[in-house]
């Protein structure tokens, strides 16, 4: 996930996807998902 504003990256573990994409730290405002998210939920549901 990426911020918008400063850029900022983090890369969450995929049993946290469904919860949605992270806050930055620095704005409070969801970062952008960067990736397939849908997939790797769904691939994390399958184990």
């Amino acid at each position: 996930a990426k911020c918008k504003k400063c850029g900022y990256e983090v890369t969450p573990l995929k049993k946290w996807l469904h919860m949605g994409p992270p806050l930055c730290p620095k704005h409070t405002t969801e970062m952008e998902p960067i990736g397939d998210w849908e997939e790797a939920i769904t691939t994390s549901n399958e184990k």
